[in-house]
């Protein structure tokens, strides 16, 4: 996520296609949390294509994009703080880290209850990925590639040894509506995990929603990519949309060969169908090279220009404010869950409310009312937001421990 900026970002300390792209996600994360919680999963042979376009096409791209950028801006912004020494960064990061955990199982808490604060959702993720990030820093690239393809190459086994469909209803089930049929699976229902123990620890490891394994090496991966935004960047992005078609094709041959064996299973094995939960080996190649693509292809566009016109504006605020704007949509979107239980106290509160339509109409007046309530709070130097209040958490923990006080103007996010 981002810290509030209390002056104009510069050339030199932001890069116009990071914004758009978290920007874009954010917006986009908006809309399928909507659609998936206010409209109801399709059934049987029922095919919702907005529902799938959106909660199982547009949702897996989006989770990966947003998590591969918390490792480029973790890059971008070490840039700025070379002065820092690195007990001070592991220390900021712990203080961030808390702060998003803490934030997460709050929205949990607030929303679908204490039985649900160890479900592990993206926030978590990235609140564990934060502090993962200060200790591999010193680490080289091939270093950090290892550590990532060791991520991905250790969750399947671990997802057996957790028993992970124990927590997922018990089987996986064909996502009606993508072709050919079977390609892409979910688990038959919810998460359930419970307060135990031993929950919360499967669910952080790899159970959850977003679990470390495979998820951290999206972040990871990031750092690696961050690191190749100097000198000719041209060069970089076309390196990118490359390995991206490479990532993507390879993703896709094994998925489909697997389906054409009918014998795969996405829990344990790597050479599966595609499932976003768990996250298969062979989703996660092709949504790293749609990452790539995207990264690459809008770099080549954006950056290196004087400016990119005011039509950036609203979604580089989206993109600097994105921690509050991910919690007040969360928020909102369960308010109206909730004045539903109120109208039908039969009601499950966490069930569908109304149709995609409506879901859809709703994001797009949530981000419409949302854009100039982030101006307000931008010309007031981000007073009051999430990000103004961590970066102050963090600045607070820096100066007591008796460590250099960092300047407040730097951005948390490039």
């Amino acid at each position: 996520m981002t810290t509030a900026s209390t002056a104009a970002p510069s050339s030199t300390t932001r890069l116009a296609s990071v914004d758009f792209l978290r920007g874009i996600a954010m917006i986009g994360l908006v809309f399928v949390h909507s659609i998936l919680y206010l409209t109801p999963l399709p059934e049987g042979d029922e095919v919702d294509v907005v529902y799938v376009l959106f909660v199982f096409v547009l949702g897996d791209v989006g989770a990966a994009l947003f998590t591969t950028l918390v490792g480029i801006s973790f890059v971008l912004s070490m840039r700025s703080r070379t002065h820092l020494s690195s007990g001070t960064v592991i220390a900021g990061a712990a203080v961030r880290g808390a702060f998003l955990l803490i934030v997460a199982m709050l929205i949990s808490l607030v929303t679908t209850g204490p039985d649900t604060i160890f479900e592990w959702d993206v926030l978590a993720l990235i609140a564990i990925a934060s502090i993962v990030l200060a200790f591999l820093r010193p680490l080289p690239s091939a270093a950090l590639l290892a550590v990532a393809a060791a991520v991905v190459m250790f969750a399947p086994a671990v997802r057996g040894a957790l028993d992970y469909l124990g927590y997922w209803g018990g089987r996986l089930l064909p996502v009606e509506g993508i072709e050919p049929l079977g390609l892409l699976v979910r688990p038959a229902a919810d998460f359930a995990s419970g307060l135990s123990p031993a929950a919360a620890f499967a669910s952080m490891t790899a159970a959850g929603f977003f679990p470390m394994l495979p998820w951290l090496a999206f972040p990871i991966l990031g750092m690696v990519l961050g690191r190749q935004i100097v000198g000719d960047r041209r060069r970089a992005a076309r390196l990118w949309i490359l390995l991206g078609v490479i990532s993507g094709a390879g993703g896709m041959s094994l998925a489909l060969t697997a389906l054409s064996r009918g014998d795969s299973n996405a829990v344990t094995d790597h050479w599966t169908v595609l499932s976003f939960t768990p996250s298969s080996t062979p989703l996660f190649l092709v949504q790293l090279g749609l990452v790539l693509v995207l990264l690459g292809g809008t770099s080549l566009i954006l950056d290196g220009r004087a400016s990119v016109g005011d039509w950036m504006s609203p979604i580089r605020l989206v993109s600097r404010y994105s921690l509050t704007v991910y919690t007040v949509s969360y928020l909102v979107i369960f308010a109206i869950v909730r004045a539903a239980d109120l109208v039908d106290g039969s009601r499950d509160h966490v069930s569908a409310v109304t149709t995609t339509a409506w879901a859809v109409v709703f994001s797009v007046a949530f981000v419409i009312v949302m854009i100039p309530m982030l101006g307000w709070w931008d010309r007031r130097g981000g007073v009051g937001t999430l990000e103004w209040m961590m970066n102050h958490l963090r600045l607070r923990a820096g100066t007591s421990s008796g460590r250099r006080r960092e300047p407040e103007h730097h951005s948390d996010s490039q």
